[in-house]
């Protein structure tokens, strides 16, 4: 019969409080019985098995034979002359010297290390070429039983050894050896010389077990696995206090860390080198916690990724399942924290697990590393994550996170900063909201960037990549903010010749060639300040436009009027009158519609074939006629104005309207605009009126927004008095 135990001393953080978790599946699993089980259930682990509680607790007390846990070749291991090494001799040598069958396993990897070492002449502790020799040894020489360490402490390369991050550099932290800790914590829970339990052993047990409060815990260090446990300021009712750890937390999380053997994977584009392989770790990124710095990824080590499953699995599953340890995105292995994020959201990690713990190995005390819990990541589909790979083009995030040296300002890193968080909340949170600010975030580095001083190009961070069309469409959420911006971002204007004019090109200093997008240091004097709103853009955008529309016509030698006649506006996006009226009426969170403009401007422009305009809207009043004259000066298109010209009539631009308006001068706009409408054959209604000077600008700057022909029609029908038939 199968008894479930629920073990609420095991939850998925702290880092140690996991560990042990897996230590104990992988103990009852390989020496009582074979068919354990376990699985998450919210915060405690829930281990299936023939044990009951009790069976379990005597199991560990009287039956269990420790993993040995050895690391001959650091110093203080025990295994060095001198008297740094003593008290770690003592541990060495009583394990040594015990007559216990449950430590047989230990006292044979030590006699396997005394032989290696004597093979190579070691006395003290051994540097450079001779540690690699001596761990290669070990690896070909300790008993079978010892080779789990060994694999998860370190892995040989054809070039050196490397250390995973679990278990810091070689099974040591700092001045921390874990294997004498572990020898330590033993002595403390085992008579060494026989193998009995210790009188203190129960008690301890059933707490880390099952979660009981008791007193007496050892003021034992635990390293890097439980920073709670750890002491240090603000750790007890003083000021100060010292660390105290259940030595059980430690024996059976260094058991349970046996599960993670990394590997040495080979990239064969590398050309045969080979590189570090541990499960679920990858390297550091900033952003996804609260806590998160620019800086956070130089003072960290690596980060790891927490597996929690649901459904009941074997130890022959969990062997299986962290033995692969990998997640993909797209078409390559996930290589730092937000490739992890995007394959999580993507199900590219999919073995029936529903989160991940994430552990970030940083730098918090001093100088030692702690693995502290960067948040929790659910293991669902969201497909606005899909978003990020056209970021990815060319490499250009895995090249961003490489962008946060010491060579840009701390002002652009943390821009990079606040960009990996957006994403790390994009791929997390569902929802337009969360697009919408990444897509914020992403204009805004971009901008920053663009605004560097180009020392030199191979060091200057490259342009942002055209974003997918999705972005667009997926963060619209329906505010006239989002209409105006992205109306704008996608507005092109086209000349006589057919060279379209594009708001990206207007602000964006960039050059794309052989499939790659560089910066023009000549243009950088082009480059809007991120401090204008949208109606400053747009007042800027216009007269950039005056300016190459009237230097086509010096370079054509054709009028003004002929020149502008054939240009016309293009955009993926035609604003609402809704948002047109907001526009005239200053109802617009103008910062808020900047910062969405710089994001779409981005997007890379679609031009579909324009189909049947949407529904039309109710309003409650019409745009002002003052403006209705101005915009059908320059409407992009043909003006009808009334039934008897289905084709229109053209009016040519006239650049003094708008170089009038643009000075606040709206009288004088009002006034031209009325006289090229007649010139057009067109008949105003209004002839003049008075415009304030803020007034006249903010209709100039709405002069620009591309309009559905619906709202075109308004304005004619507003301020032209009915065409005459001719056969009147």
């Amino acid at each position: 019969m199968m008894n479930e135990l629920i073990l609420d001393g095991c939850a998925p953080f702290p880092l140690a409080s996991y560990l042990k978790a897996l230590g104990l599946i992988r103990l009852v699993a390989e020496q009582v019985d074979p068919q354990a089980r376990g699985a998450w259930d919210r915060e405690r682990f829930l281990l299936s098995s023939r044990l009951d509680a009790e069976g379990l607790v005597q199991f560990l007390l009287n039956d269990y034979r420790p993993t040995p846990v050895l690391n001959p070749w650091n110093g203080g291991s025990g295994f060095n002359e001198g008297p740094g090494d003593k008290g770690a001799r003592d541990y060495v040598a009583a394990l040594e010297d015990s007559r216990s069958t449950r430590f047989e396993a230990f006292r044979r990897s030590i006699a396997a290390a005394r032989r290696a070492r004597e093979r190579l002449g070691l006395v003290e502790k051994p540097d450079g070429d001779q540690k690699a020799r001596l761990i290669a040894l070990c690896r070909a020489t300790f008993p079978e039983e010892a080779l789990p360490w060994l694999d998860t402490a370190l892995v040989l390369t054809p070039e050196r050894a490397e250390f995973p991050p679990l278990l810091g550099t070689g099974g040591n932290d700092g001045r921390l050896d874990f294997s004498v800790t572990q020898m330590k914590r033993l002595s403390k829970l085992f008579e060494i010389s026989d193998g009995r339990p210790d009188k203190d052993a129960e008690k301890l047990l059933r707490a880390a077990l099952f979660g009981l409060t008791v007193s007496g815990i050892p003021g034992d260090g635990i390293g890097q696995f439980s920073p709670h446990c750890a002491g240090g300021a603000n750790a007890s009712t003083g000021f100060d206090g010292g660390s105290q750890a259940n030595p059980w937390d430690f024996v059976l999380a260094l058991e349970g860390a046996m599960l993670m053997t990394a590997s040495a994977s080979r990239r064969l584009q590398d050309q045969g080198s080979s590189h570090l392989s541990a499960p679920f770790n990858v390297r550091p990124v900033s952003g996804g916690y609260a806590s998160a710095g620019p800086d956070d990824p130089e003072m960290s080590r690596a980060e790891t990724w927490l597996p929690l499953w649901a459904r009941s699995a074997s130890l022959a599953e969990l062997r299986q399942l962290f033995s692969e340890g990998r997640a993909r995105v797209g078409t390559h292995l996930a290589g730092n924290s937000l490739d992890f994020a995007r394959a999580v959201a993507g199900l590219g990690v999919d073995r029936g697990l529903t989160e991940f713990q994430r552990i970030g190995f940083q730098e918090r005390n001093g100088q030692a590393f702690l693995a502290i819990s960067l948040g929790r990541f659910q293991v669902a589909r969201n497909a606005q994550a899909a978003l990020v790979d056209s970021l990815d083009r060319d490499g250009w995030l895995q090249d961003l996170g490489r962008s946060t040296g010491g060579h840009l300002p701390a002002s652009v890193r943390r821009r990079v900063h606040q960009l990996h968080g957006a994403l790390f909340d994009l791929c997390r949170v569902p929802g337009r909201a969360t697009i919408q600010k990444a897509l914020i975030t992403v204009g805004a580095l971009h901008r920053a960037f663009a605004l560097l001083p180009i020392k030199d190009p191979w060091k200057h961070p490259r342009p942002c990549p055209a974003l997918d069309p999705r972005w667009a469409q997926q963060a619209d959420d329906g505010s006239a903010e989002f209409d105006a911006a992205a109306a704008l971002a996608g507005l092109a204007v086209t000349n006589s010749q057919g060279a379209r004019t594009t708001m990206r090109w207007l602000f964006d200093p960039t050059a794309t060639s052989g499939g790659r997008t560089r910066w023009l240091e000549e243009r950088q004097d082009e480059i809007l300040r991120p401090a204008d709103d949208l109606q400053q853009i747009a007042r800027k955008a216009l007269a950039r436009l005056l300016v190459l529309h009237q230097k086509k016509s010096a370079d054509s030698g054709e009028s003004t009027s002929s020149v502008a006649a054939t240009w016309r506006d293009a955009s993926p996006r035609r604003v609402r009158l809704q948002t047109l009226l907001a526009w005239l009426n200053d109802e617009l969170d103008w910062r808020r519609a900047a910062d969405l403009f710089w994001g779409l401007l981005l997007v890379e422009p679609s031009w579909p074939e324009l189909g049947a305009e949407p529904a039309e809207e109710p309003v409650q009043s019409n745009p002002p006629a003052a403006f209705s004259l101005l915009k059908l000066c320059f409407a992009g298109r043909p003006i009808r104005q009334g039934t008897t010209e289905p084709d229109g009539v053209p009016v040519p631009w006239d650049p003094d309207i708008l170089l009038a308006a643009l000075a606040g001068q709206g009288p004088r706009a009002v006034s031209r605009a009325a006289q090229r409408l007649r010139s057009s054959m067109l008949a105003p209604l209004l002839e003049e009126a008075w415009l304030p000077p803020q007034l006249s600008r903010r209709f100039a700057s709405a002069v620009l927004l591309p309009l559905e022909g619906r709202t075109l029609g308004l304005l004619a029908r507003q301020v032209l008095r009915p065409a005459v038939p001719t056969n009147a």
